[in-house]
């Protein structure tokens, strides 16, 4: 094919190598995508920066505007090539991007010139590229508003709201629906644009400098008291540790503070643990907690550290980090997650662990950054560590927004009790935002005096932000000899990040999109696998970011039982705004992909027999896929793993999830949802859930939850509606397995006797303990024949026979022992002793 081609054409008209095959640059040929390019590229050409838009660039846009007639190479394929598939697709899709960032700053600026009917025009056009980006969905309806068709911009978010609901199965964003009120209430203002109008087209553009350091690296200017609070609270540790928080806005620098301390305090020789909270993982019980925990033992190999604790503790603990049990070789198996105690069990195993952990010859350091994305378990946990801070010499420090009200609660609590310090940062005050300015600029070209109070103003006294402006500057992005009256308000940051992705290749835009899919630190082998890149490709792509300063390296030391010897490199974004971002600019179909293959690669993820499978996180990615069976299937598993942790919020949330995804064994799932109600006592809710599972269920279930619905009106002191749950129980009998039939019979006849007992009817509770002990000793069950001795028991010592009563607390006792469950055991202990009081036997 190429013979002819070349004998056909020109010899300079097309380029031939191994490889590649392009049409020479001196051709002469006119190339629409070409011409687009060229007209964006003018608009940067003209002095000012990417929001900001000058009588040149109006011209520019719009010329580009109608070049675009439709994507690029639209409805052309090569058969069986993958990789020109590939490359097409990226191509098309970095070209429409670009193209709606033109449409989008074009309406912009012709909403601020009074053009409201060609800025609807373009509107529409921009929306049709996406219907789900609500930006442009806003646009729309801001400029129908004043334009005077209040109507048509009440009818466009309501188009909004059912696309979303349709596609997503979300809700607009807080500030479209805000947007939706303020002009349905008729109160609409003209809105601060993002994009500025330049009356000069200065083609002057400034040198580039040397870029500002990154935030982690820039001084620690203007918080001398918290410092001074931090290392004073840290000194005077003694016996009692002390639960602190730095709260702030986002950017404010809370983490930067702690990194500094935390450096502090490694150098003068303390143990400290740090980790942060990702916005991807609040689905994911006590992920922090597992990341503190590994984090510990990989910084503990050479040392006995357990040496001390309590295997129960250890146990406890190894149900979050399995591997612990082949660290510590013949740990006791961890207690039921259910009944009495055992999450208080739970959780004081985890604060051994942890203060055993950082334990050394001075008080340890224990840090979670980013604690607004903390799952509830997680928050939970912290709750309880903060409020049990006597006798352990440690520092627990947090970081978080300020609109946390476990966390505000919390602190009142300890701070009462003159264990807790409360740090609110506030913004820089402007003295200390010029003094970081002028530690970060470059001492050869100093910024001017007024261009300094320009930042000043325009960073709001948040140092990333100002770090971001200062990056701008120095790269030539914005103008430093420009008047304030053209800056870009801090909402331009978006569009300084933009502009700094769209410099990115097709391999570095891709590779990124899959890493902000997968959601927080992200390894070369899931990343190949979402994106469907090479490994040199990946390589490649890494590198690219890491030099863009879009992500940064993240080593952990894994633990020898798993990879002897190894180090784990992964990867994670430096900040969260870019994820955020590029998530924003993906589209539907490709986000859709990229989740199926994340979901996937997780479930096809080789581990230990020990590890636990992220099913909860699976499961976000298929319901993101749009694969709902696929999801309900594994927020069911994430909700019994859940349970297991005894993590009962975030089992709730995975289970609801599960039933409205259409998880196919709906009684089973309601019984789940109704149980996890009664644990955390909401009564009248598991009752509804118990009931709608009854109205569901197969026959030889139905009887369980007869059973389950008469101890919940125990619970609440309702014997007679209890009585009759327990006496439907029965009648159902005939439904359970021959070999369940006793054991069953014998639990339900002593929770009915139990009922009749509180009610007063002592002959027919006597009558039913009697057929229960008969079904029990039938079965020789040990809990059905500790929970009908208890029953006996309680039996007696009403009717006063004290010995009798204590002979059958002890043959509870005995069984209950026998099965090492603690709730039976508390059960005949408690019994036992008032049994015991009535005789008198006090010390007994």
């Amino acid at each position: 094919t190429l013979s002819p081609l070349r004998n056909a054409l020109s010899e300079n008209l097309v380029d031939f190598g191994r490889e590649t095959l392009a049409v020479h640059p001196q051709a002469g040929l006119w190339c629409d995508v070409i011409a687009f390019q060229e007209r964006l590229t003018d608009c940067e050409t003209h002095g000012h920066g990417y929001d900001q838009v000058c009588p040149r660039c109006l011209v520019a846009l719009q010329e580009a505007v109608d070049l675009y007639t439709g994507d690029f190479l639209a409805g052309f394929s090569l058969r069986d090539s993958a990789g020109f598939d590939d490359w097409q697709f990226f191509e098309a899709d970095r070209l429409r991007r670009e193209f709606s960032g033109v449409l989008e700053r074009l309406v912009m600026i012709q909403k601020e010139q009074g053009n409201l009917q060609t800025a609807i025009e373009n509107a529409r056009r921009w929306l049709s590229l996406d219907p789900l980006n609500e930006a442009a969905h806003r646009a729309l309806i801001g400029l129908y508003a004043q334009s005077g068709q209040r109507n048509a911009a009440l009818r466009q978010y309501r188009e909004c709201v059912r696309i979303l609901d349709q596609e997503l199965g979300v809700h607009p964003l807080e500030q479209t629906t805000q947007l939706y009120e303020t002009v349905k209430e008729n109160r609409l203002e003209l809105p601060v644009s993002g994009v500025n109008y330049v009356e000069s087209d200065n083609p002057h553009i400034p040198g580039k400098e040397a870029a500002p350091q990154s935030m982690s690296q820039t001084p620690l200017i203007g918080r001398t008291l918290e410092w001074e609070k931090l290392t004073q609270i840290y000194d005077e540790l003694r016996q009692n540790g002390v639960f602190a928080a730095i709260t702030g806005e986002p950017g404010i620098g809370k983490t930067r503070l702690a990194q500094e301390f935390i450096s502090y305090l490694q150098g003068r020789g303390a143990v400290t643990l740090a980790v942060r909270c990702y916005i991807g993982e609040s689905n994911l019980a006590f992920s922090p907690i597992i990341d503190l925990l590994r984090q510990g033992l990989s910084q503990t190999q050479e040392s006995n550290w357990w040496q001390g604790l309590h295997p129960r503790w250890l146990s406890e603990v190894a149900l979050l980090v399995p591997e612990l049990s082949t660290i510590i070789p013949d740990l006791p198996p961890p207690q039921s997650f259910e009944g009495l105690g055992a999450q208080s069990r739970f959780y004081e195993g985890v604060s051994q662990v942890l203060n055993a952990l950082v334990s050394g010859s001075l008080p340890g350091l224990i840090f979670i950054d980013n604690l607004e994305w903390a799952d509830e378990s997680t928050l939970d946990l912290l709750a309880y560590l903060a409020r049990r801070m006597q006798d352990r010499p440690l520092l627990l420090l947090v970081a978080g927004q300020t609109n946390l009200t476990l966390l505000e609660q919390v602190l009142t609590e300890v701070r009462q009790q003159g264990y807790g310090l409360h740090l609110s940062l506030s913004p820089l005050k402007p003295e200390h935002t010029l003094a970081l300015i002028e530690q970060l600029e470059n001492p050869a070209q100093p910024f001017s005096s007024d261009f300094k109070q320009q930042l000043i103003a325009a960073s709001q006294g948040l140092p990333s932000f100002l770090v971001e402006y200062l990056h701008a500057a120095l790269e030539g992005e914005i103008r430093s000899d420009v008047a304030a009256s053209y800056w870009p308000v801090p909402m331009g940051l978006r569009g300084m990040l933009q502009a700094r992705l769209a410099n990115l290749s097709s391999t570095g835009t891709q590779i990124l999109q899959a890493a902000a899919v997968i959601g927080r630190r992200f390894e070369i082998d899931l990343l190949q696998t979402a994106s469907g890149r090479s490994e040199e490709e990946i390589i490649l792509g890494i590198e690219e970011l890491i030099a863009q300063n879009l992500i940064r390296e993240v080593s952990v030391q894994t633990l020898p039982q798993i990879l002897p010897n190894r180090m784990v490199v992964g990867y994670d974004f430096k900040q969260e705004q870019v994820r955020t971002l590029v998530l924003d600019e993906i589209s539907l179909v490709r986000s859709r992909l990229l989740h199926r293959r994340v979901a996937e690669a997780l479930v096809e993820q080789p581990r230990l027999p020990s590890q636990r499978i992220p099913s909860g996180q699976i499961a976000f990615h298929f319901q993101q896929a749009g694969l709902s069976d696929q999801a309900a299937h594994y927020y069911f598993q994430a909700g019994q793993d859940a349970r297991t942790l005894h993590a009962n919020a975030d089992a709730l949330t995975h289970f609801q999830s599960a039933l409205a995804l259409g998880y196919p064994k709906k009684p089973k799932i309601l019984v789940e949802i109704g149980d996890l109600h009664t644990l955390m006592g909401d009564y009248i809710q598991a009752i509804q859930q118990y009931e709608a599972a009854a109205a569901f269920s197969p026959p030889d279930i139905l009887p369980s939850i007869e059973q389950k619905l008469g101890r919940v009106y125990l619970r609440r002191g309702l014997w007679e509606q209890a009585a009759c749950h327990f006496e439907a129980a029965l009648y159902d009998l005939e439904a359970l397995p021959l070999e369940q039939q006793k054991a069953f019979e014998s639990e339900v006849r002593t929770d009915w006797a139990f009922a009749c007992h509180r009610e007063g009817k002592s002959d027919q509770a006597k009558l039913l303990a009697k057929e229960s002990l008969a079904s029990a000793e039938s079965s020789a069950d040990p809990l059905a024949l500790a929970q009908v001795h208890n029953l006996l028991g309680i039996l007696a010592r009403a009717d006063q026979q004290l010995d009798l009563a204590l002979a059958h607390l002890s043959q509870s006792q005995a069984f209950a022992r026998k099965l090492d469950i603690p709730g039976a055991q508390i059960t005949a202990l408690n019994n036992l002793a008032l049994a015991h009081a009535d005789q008198d036997d006090y010390p007994r």
